[in-house]
């Protein structure tokens, strides 16, 4: 199965929006910063929501990282509405995984053994089913993209609940600086989260 990168589309409306959403690691330690905004997730996706088992052992390897340790840590204690992490069982699926994360490296040295992995397993995992991701990293997304998955920052989450009445502007608002004072995101004005533009989409720009 090749792996391509044609042109950026628009994120579908919500009422197209695939059944099935998936969390990577990053996606998973922002919403961690804040009970209200994790609960909140665990509300809209529970029971349509998984990850993968690159995800969890990535979070269990990060529990001694000095900045997000306590985080991965929160994330692992609540889990369950994901149900249980699928697993890269044949070994296409792994190498496919294994091809993947290096183009989304590009040539940059991965700070552990995990990184990347995560994601790329992730998005091998939703291209078969056409699936949503929450996805920090921006060149993941750009993979995901590329390979039939659609993806979302944590801060596209908070523009699309503005919308869908989900959230006040105020409240979507209160979030981003909880994830900015975490140091998981950039300073956000509350009409930038109104609006979603494509500040929102980039990578240390959410």
């Amino acid at each position: 199965m090749s792996l391509i990168f044609p042109a950026r589309r628009r994120t579908p409306p919500p009422s197209h929006r695939p059944s099935t959403t998936l969390f990577d690691t990053g996606g998973l330690l922002t919403l961690a910063v804040d009970a209200g905004l994790w609960n909140l997730a665990v509300s809209r996706f529970g029971g349509t929501a998984r990850t993968v088992v690159a995800v969890v052992k990535e979070l269990e390897h990060l529990r001694k990282d000095a900045n997000v340790g306590g985080l991965a840590t929160t994330a692992l204690a609540d889990l369950v509405w994901l149900g249980d992490p699928i697993v890269l069982d044949e070994d296409a699926g792994r190498k496919q995984a294994e091809r993947l994360r290096n183009i989304i490296a590009a040539g940059r040295p991965l700070t552990h053994d995990l990184q990347h992995y995560a994601e790329a397993a992730l998005i091998v995992v939703g291209r078969p089913i056409g699936a949503q991701a929450i996805i920090e990293d921006y060149d993941a997304r750009v993979a995901a993209q590329g390979n039939g998955v659609r993806p979302m920052s944590v801060h596209k989450l908070l523009h699309l609940w503005i919308r869908q009445g989900v959230l006040t502007s105020a409240q979507a608002f209160e979030y981003s600086e909880a994830i900015r004072s975490a140091k998981r995101g950039m300073d956000y004005t509350e009409e930038e989260l109104i609006e979603g533009g494509f500040k929102l989409g980039r990578v240390g720009q959410p």
